[in-house]
């Protein structure tokens, strides 16, 4: 029978080699246009056409901003590529609900040899038949399945904004260590020029040898820290080329930006409005809340009985007949829905509906108290690196320069001049620590905003920032 439907998540490990900053080529990678966001059902860039991925061609920069960066990730990043490849799970949801015709025709015959006490003859009989549906059905199945590939590509929007977040959050987490090592080179070449003046002093007989024994250790605790900073700000590299899908051949990216300049963030209404409004995630539960309710009327239309039209013709020999009897018929049958009526699509379309809206809910009524939170820690962590910036740092390089003099001419011992510079590079790295706290809050406002917070205040980058003995940038 015809049955003619009517209507219409660091997981990737990377080998690298060393950090080089030097012998690079330059050249202009793609630029990320915020106002022209990059189009859903665009091509894969680096698929073949048997769907396989082949690996991205090297960047000849390792140095990169962060909006190079995104750009790049946007093309290459796994899990957005993997996206890419779900959205032909919605063409092909769309392609099986689009035929006409849901099922092929049916087409039978019978044949027999009669006979009887006046003789004998073939009797045939040939019928073709199809269902009818009366409800809709492929109307509300391709429209169902229309929203399904909808939400497919609001998903991968999602997932696109997500890992474009992540990208800035680590790429200022990456400029943070770079400044962390720049910190731990400057304590180092410190302790070292302590420890020569503590030889040349002892030399001179001014001091015993116990303070060169005590410089000796400070440069040994400085170079330590100062590997750790390293290894910290290589791994922070590395974890860059994992999320964007920069090749594993390469030097991972390098960030050349600046720190994340603490100003006044957007007012807490202008934030919840635009996470209402904008966000990539609310907008995909929203799009899974439609493909459910479509996928309802869908399988509501499926539960009506289609009536069965069939035409059939016979022949039938008569004994003592000159010709035989020709018949033609045309047959209607209606199932009864007694017992099957689509109760089991129609109960978990009504439960996925009842778990999206559920989940949409929960997201609404969790997003503002967690905007709220991270709105308040943001403005503190801002007022508290303002404090660092215009009252503790800018005198470090200074007071340092004093210690070391006062030290030189034996005003004061080199445990008076340890304590002094642990304490002022102290200050210094609790200043780094807040920059830290900041940029991760920052990152998870825009995360669950769904807007860059520079599209709703002055945030920009302090220029100045590359030097180690200007933290206030």
């Amino acid at each position: 029978m015809f049955r003619l439907i009517l209507g219409s998540s660091l997981a990737v490990l990377l080998a690298a080699n060393a950090v080089a900053c030097g012998g690079a080529t330059s050249v202009t990678l793609p630029q990320a246009s915020r106002s022209s966001p990059v189009p859903r059902f665009r091509a894969l860039q680096h698929a073949g056409a048997d769907g396989t991925d082949h690996a991205p061609a090297a960047p000849r920069d390792h140095r990169v901003t962060v909006e190079q960066l995104v750009a790049y990730a946007e093309q290459h990043a796994p899990t957005i590529v993997t996206a890419q490849h779900r959205l032909r799970v919605g063409e092909a949801e769309v392609e099986a609900a689009s035929p006409l015709l849901a099922e092929n025709p049916e087409v039978g015959g019978t044949i027999g040899y009669r006979t009887t006490a006046g003789g004998a003859g073939v009797d045939f009989e040939v019928e073709a038949s199809q269902a009818i549906p009366l409800s809709g059905e492929r109307t509300a199945r391709v429209r169902a399945a229309q929203a399904t590939r909808r939400a497919i590509a609001a998903s991968l929007e999602s997932e696109r904004w997500r890992v474009r977040q992540q990208i800035r959050r680590e790429y200022r987490l990456a400029v943070l260590d770079r400044e962390q090592l720049k910190l731990a080179d400057a304590a180092l070449a410190y302790a070292k020029r302590l420890h020569t003046i503590a030889e040349r002093r002892l030399q001179a007989g001014e001091i015993s040898p116990m303070p060169v024994l005590l410089a000796e250790s400070e440069v040994a605790r400085a170079r330590e820290r100062q590997i750790a900073a390293a290894d910290a700000l290589a791994e922070r590299r590395l974890k860059l080329a994992a999320i964007s899908g920069w090749p594993v051949a390469a030097d991972p990216p390098e960030p050349v930006g600046g720190l994340l300049t603490a100003e006044a963030l957007p007012p807490l209404d202008t934030v919840l409005k635009a996470a209402r409004e904008r966000h990539t995630q609310r907008a995909a539960l929203k799009a899974q809340l439609q493909a459910s309710e479509a996928a309802i009327v869908a399988a509501d239309r499926g539960a009506w009985p289609s009536p069965t039209v069939g035409a059939a013709f016979a022949q039938e020999a008569e004994p003592g007949a000159t010709r035989p009897a020709r018949i033609w018929s045309l047959r209607v049958s209606v199932p009864l829905p007694v017992w099957q009526r689509n109760q089991g699509e129609r109960a978990r379309a009504r439960a996925e509906a009842h778990l999206a809206r559920a989940e949409l809910t929960a997201y609404d009524r969790q997003l503002e108290v967690e905007l709220r939170a991270l709105h308040q820690r943001a403005r503190a962590a801002a007022r508290r690196l303002q404090v660092y910036a215009e009252l503790a740092l800018p005198k470090l390089s200074e007071s340092l320069s004093l210690a070391q003099r006062s030290f030189e001419v034996g005003e004061t011992s080199l445990l008076d001049v340890l304590a002094a510079s642990g304490r002022l590079l102290g200050t210094r790295q609790e200043a780094l620590s807040i920059h830290a706290e900041y940029a991760e809050l920052i990152a998870a406002l825009e995360q669950e905003s769904g807007t860059e917070l520079s599209t709703l205040a002055r945030a920009r980058t302090s220029p100045d920032s590359a030097e180690p003995t200007e933290v206030a940038q």
